[in-house]
Order: C-alpha cells, then sequence, then structure tokens
C-alpha cells in the first residue's frame, strides 16, 4: 500500500505521500515487496503523479530499478468526492474516473478499488438502483480495456453480489473484502467471504474493533486464523495489501516488517 513504509504527511493512516513518494520505493525493495497498490488522491495544490504526463515510464523505470509492480490504484479520492448521491451519478466525479481508468490502461494497471465508504458510503440510499446505474455506465469501458473495478462497501456483500449479477457485470466487477471492515460492521466474516468467494477481487489485511476504529494487528477482534483459513478454503490466490495501523514511536518500515511477519504465520 502506497505510504505505509514512510511517515504520514497528514497525521492519517492512509494517505499519498506527495512529498516523498519515491523514498518508499528503495524500502519496498529492501523488505522485498514486489507489488504495490497506489493510492489515488489529488488536488490543486498537490499532483497525484498518476496523473502526470508519462508516468508509464515512471512506472517502467520503478519496476526496473526496484523490482516494484505498481499493479493497482485504490482511489480514496473517491471518498471526499462521493460518485454517488441521492440525486444520482455525480458526472463530474465520474469523468474523473473515466479518466483514471485510461491511463491505468496506458499504464497496465489490473485493477481500481472504489471505496463506497465514509463520506461516499450509500448505505442510506436508495443503493440498489444507484449501484446498478453506476456499473452499467462504467461497465462497457472496464470490458473495453480488460480492467477490473472493485467495490469496497459498508454494506453486507451479499447483496452487492446480487446487484453485480443482476447486471451481468461478474468478469470485470469484483468486490474487495476488508478484514477489519468485516469485523468493526459487526458482520461474520465465514458468511462474508463464502458468500462472495467467486467474486473476490482482492483483500485488504487490517485489524478493527468489533464496531470500533482500526488498531494494530493482533490488538483487534478479526480472527485472523479464521480469515486465512477461508481464503484457503476458497482457493484465493489473488493480492493481500496491507492496509494496517501504524504505531507512534515505531518506523514504518520496521512495522510493516513486523506485520508481513504476523501475516506469514497464517499463510
Amino acid at each position: 500500500m502506497q505510504g505505509r513504509t514512510i511517515p504520514s504527511e497528514n497525521n492519517s493512516i492512509q494517505s499519498f505521500p506527495f512529498k516523498n513518494w519515491m523514498k518508499e520505493m528503495e524500502i519496498l525493495k529492501k523488505l522485498k515487496i514486489k507489488k504495490l497498490q497506489w493510492i489515488y488522491q489529488n488536488n490543486k495544490k498537490n499532483k497525484n503523479p498518476l496523473i502526470i504526463k508519462n508516468f508509464f515510464k515512471k512506472k517502467i523505470s520503478i519496476r526496473k530499478k526496484y523490482k516494484v509492480n505498481i499493479n493497482s490504484i485504490c482511489a480514496d479520492e473517491f471518498i471526499r468526492k462521493p460518485l454517488l448521491n441521492k440525486k444520482g451519478l455525480n458526472l463530474t466525479h465520474f469523468n474523473e474516473l473515466i479518466g483514471i481508468i485510461n491511463i491505468a490502461n496506458i499504464c497496465h494497471i489490473e485493477y481500481i478499488i472504489i471505496p463506497f465508504v465514509d463520506n461516499s458510503s450509500i448505505k442510506k440510499l436508495n443503493y440498489n438502483s444507484l449501484l446498478k446505474n453506476f456499473i452499467i455506465q462504467i461497465y462497457p469501458l472496464l470490458k473495453f480495456y480488460k480492467i477490473e473495478l472493485h467495490l469496497e462497501t459498508d454494506i453486507e456483500s451479499k447483496k452487492i453480489i446480487n446487484i453485480i449479477k443482476n447486471t451481468n457485470s461478474e468478469k470485470y466487477i469484483k468486490i474487495n473484502i476488508d478484514s477489519g471492515n468485516i469485523v468493526s460492521l459487526g458482520l461474520k466474516i465465514k458468511e462474508e467471504i463464502f458468500q462472495t468467494k467467486n467474486l473476490i477481487g482482492s483483500v485488504h489485511i487490517k485489524d478493527r474493533l468489533r464496531f470500533g476504529s482500526t488498531v494494530p494487528l493482533g490488538y483487534g477482534d478479526v480472527d485472523f486464523e479464521l480469515f486465512f483459513k477461508l481464503l484457503k478454503n476458497i482457493n484465493y490466490k489473488r493480492d493481500l495489501i496491507l492496509q494496517a495501523s501504524r504505531i507512534n514511536n515505531i518506523s514504518d518500515d520496521v512495522l510493516v516488517k513486523k506485520y508481513i511477519y504476523f501475516i506469514n504465520q497464517y499463510l
């Protein structure tokens, strides 16, 4: 996850490190992390390198020099800029997403995670029709470029699966499973994974308290032994993306190394 091995620039758990993002590549190389999920955040003051001309050349250079492949995007910008609201599709934000998909195609990005959580949550809206319309609008472009969109929501996965199946979009619309969010929402890990097994596109690894906040791995209410056992049972072989909490007074790169050790005991 972009920005997890270097200090946060705004004291948040997760944000794009605009000032020193290239410094992370050397750390990732030392940690032998070969895949990187790019965080897409962008504003007038801080332009995300992803949208700068010739980023594809930079991506190739990073892979050659540091052995790190940027294979996916976590589009956190759309938490601040919700794609859907009670009136329907926000066309300005939707067009920005189309731009990111176009860039993803040029840069050989495999999938993009779209968060419908926090400020962009659609749980209290008429999400069935809203999400259905969103998928119908975006799916032709995904199919043309062969790029997946992974939906991260605060809604039971089985309800999202029904919408995906009803729009016949299973090939390029998938679900992002987040270990910590399942617990914090009061959902059951076994049900979420087994009901979603054929449509899990990616997995975020974090720990959270039940109905509470993010905490360091092993200090929350996620049953990681069960979580990884279930992933093995469904033969999950896609990405595991580290999205764990930072800890004050512990160097981020050292902490990530500890987290990798923590996860490996279950693999």
